[in-house]
């Protein structure tokens, strides 16, 4: 469940980069490498907890995922195709949760905050603004 959200949100970040002027290769965090783009990896990183690991404490305390929703062998345990679509599903469900943002004083969807954080970014560089401030994660939950 890791790994694929974690894969999940880094397409729908990467999506977004490319909305903007940004460049998706250049990375604060992450080195460029390979076929990835750097940028969405750092920005994925600042959701990763509220969106990615809190929903899988989430699903697994309300019983949203279970057993039956995963296929093992002698070395790995992985999400089978019902699982997969169940999991797509309440990450969608998540990425559209509307949370109070104070800077435009009123709710949005993590994909829009996603998306104010990149064009945050590009004020930043552009000078607009003297500092970078990443989101205020304080009204999620």
């Amino acid at each position: 469940m890791l790994s694929f959200g974690n894969a999940l949100l880094y397409n729908a970040v990467n999506a977004e980069v490319y909305k903007t002027s940004l460049d998706p290769c250049a990375g604060f965090l992450h080195d460029p490498a390979g076929a990835r783009n750097s940028l969405a990896l750092d920005i994925a990183e600042m959701f990763r907890p509220f969106i990615i690991d809190d929903l899988i404490l989430v699903t697994d305390h309300q019983r949203i995922m279970n057993q039956g929703h995963f296929d093992k062998d002698e070395f790995k345990c992985y999400l089978n195709r019902e699982g997969k679509i169940k999991w797509i599903g309440e990450i969608k469900k998540r990425m559209e949760h509307l949370v109070d943002y104070s800077p435009l004083q009123r709710p949005v969807s993590a994909r829009e905050q996603i998306k104010l954080q990149c064009y945050k970014l590009i004020q930043y560089l552009d000078g607009e603004e003297h500092e970078y401030e990443p989101i205020d994660f304080q009204n999620w939950g």
